[in-house]
């Protein structure tokens, strides 16, 4: 071991060994402190055993870092080696630590794809709405943070997409910590979700002879046959999307539905509008799919261009997809059916998605309240 006393006069001068790309000094005041020599630098570090394991520690290169302050620095990390802390420790489970696509793709493989009713949900809503945290690493993603992303969600999109948001992140965090994959607090823990309102919105008097006639106007019969299909079964889109000819009845109108929303199969009593679409499809497609498509699936998917293009050409505003459902819902409950036969109509496992109906239907509303306008007026 080269052990000298550090001084400029020294270190200016030192050699580098025959037959050695480089060279290694010791200081012989600080314990540990060396000077590693090469052909063009001079560099301090800390070079001790600990634990069994011998540490390098870098100081800084000479002579931008001056001997006394390697000196200092040494004796620091001297002192925080003798109490346990290794600061190269520290960085190599930092350089271990995942990062949040490291997550997700441990919470793919190992949670979602095995046990979740629809993976593809906690990939889309990752990639819109946590990726863009995708190289940070876990520890690095901080509560306030998280807030404010999901108060901004809440903000420009909706609350319901904020809490959808906050869910699979939540769930992420918590799987990495049963895992030992995370070794902290659930950063998300205790950030409330946002109250979300349920949305009451149907077709109903012109706008719904409106879209029926843009719908009828359409240049495609499979966007034609889809969104009638939607009308008349009041079915998910996409259980419509996906829908298959082996779960379909003609003869008995009758449509088996085995993979819904709330994991529960149900059956569609189809109607004359909806056996018409389907009896003329059957003609056309020989295929799996009702509405079949050159696309990954085989199957029509989610045709955002034509719903837009449809609602410009009929006049129609702030209406989704997923009203068409409601519509449908609304319209039994004009009719006079119960809560339960919607329910039962729509698949729906609780009576509480079928609550909405109830304040939908506004006629007996208005026959009592025109009765109570009428008695106190006295109308004749």
């Amino acid at each position: 071991m080269n052990r000298i006393r550090f001084t400029k006069a020294a270190i200016d001068v030192l050699p580098i060994k025959e037959n050695q790309t480089r060279s290694v000094y010791y200081d012989d005041k600080v314990r540990g402190l060396s000077i590693m020599v090469s052909a063009k630098t001079k560099t301090f570090y800390l070079l001790r055993k600990h634990q069994g394991k011998t540490e390098r520690i870098l100081l800084g290169r000479y002579p931008d870092t001056t001997i006394e302050q390697a000196r200092t620095r040494a004796s620091q990390i001297n002192s925080e080696l003798d109490s346990g802390l290794n600061r190269n420790e520290v960085k190599r489970k930092r350089r271990a630590e995942l990062t949040l696509d490291d997550l997700h793709k441990a919470y793919m493989d190992r949670h979602a794809l095995a046990r979740n009713r629809r993976p593809e949900n906690a990939i889309s809503n990752y990639r819109l709405y946590l990726s863009h945290w995708g190289t940070r690493k876990l520890s690095d993603i901080k509560r306030t943070e998280i807030q404010a992303h999901i108060a901004k969600l809440a903000k420009d999109i909706s609350p319901a997409t904020a809490n959808i948001a906050l869910a699979l992140l939540r769930a992420m965090f918590n799987r990495a910590i049963d895992w030992e994959l995370f070794n902290d607090k659930n950063p998300t823990a205790n950030i409330p979700k946002y109250p979300e309102i349920s949305r009451d919105r149907f077709l109903y008097g012109d706008e719904l002879q409106r879209f029926l006639i843009a719908v009828s106007e359409l240049q495609s019969s499979v966007m034609r046959d889809f969104f009638m299909m939607l009308l008349a079964t009041g079915a998910r889109k996409s259980n419509v999307l996906a829908m298959r000819w082996k779960d379909i009845n003609l003869n008995q109108a009758i449509w088996r539905v085995p993979d819904t929303k709330n994991g529960e199969p149900y059956q569609v009593a189809l109607t004359s509008t909806a056996l018409e679409i389907l009896e003329n499809r059957q003609a056309i497609e020989k295929g799996e799919w009702v509405f079949s498509a050159p696309s990954k699936s085989g199957h029509l998917e989610e045709p955002k261009k034509a719903w837009a293009s449809l609602l410009v050409k009929a006049n129609i505003e702030n209406l989704r997809i997923h009203d068409l459902r409601r519509t449908f819902g609304s319209f039994m409950a004009a009719q006079g059916a119960s809560l339960q036969m919607i329910g039962k109509a729509l698949g729906h496992k609780s009576q509480d998605a079928t609550l909405i109906y109830a304040r939908l239907n506004l006629d007996p509303v208005r026959e009592a309240v025109n009765a109570a306008s009428n008695a106190m007026f006295k109308v004749k």
